[in-house]
């Protein structure tokens, strides 16, 4: 898309939105008892899951439709996490929100991929 970001935004984005997603993770966890079957432990390990299955389909193998699909139910999944670690420790769930924001901004990228290669799925 003409609206994408130069390569060198995604690090400078990701890195720090991670750092803040492991580091939220394992407050939480902690404060759980390490306790593995929590709603926040569960609904963050799905949306891991989901993102790894994401750059899968989407960059090794191109399948945009698929990594469209994916993308959003990563979002949900990742939205889901914020809710979940907000009820155990509100700021520990405001972590998560530029994790939130920026998933928001590559499933928008991931759209206009997909519409510009309707064709190419």
């Amino acid at each position: 898309p003409a609206w994408n970001p130069p390569a060198w935004a995604f690090p400078l984005a990701w890195i720090p939105v991670k750092l803040l997603q492991t580091g939220a993770g394992a407050v939480i966890w902690g404060s759980l008892g390490l306790k593995v079957w929590t709603w926040p432990t569960v609904t963050f390990a799905i949306y891991t899951s989901l993102a790894d299955t994401w750059n899968s389909q989407f960059f090794s193998k191109t399948r945009l439709l698929t990594g469209l699909l994916l993308i959003y139910a990563q979002w949900f999944a990742l939205v889901s996490a914020t809710f979940a670690y907000s009820f155990t420790d509100r700021r520990i769930g405001l972590a998560l929100l530029p994790g939130v924001a920026w998933l928001f901004v590559a499933a928008a990228l991931n759209l206009d991929t997909w519409y510009l290669n309707r064709g190419w799925l």
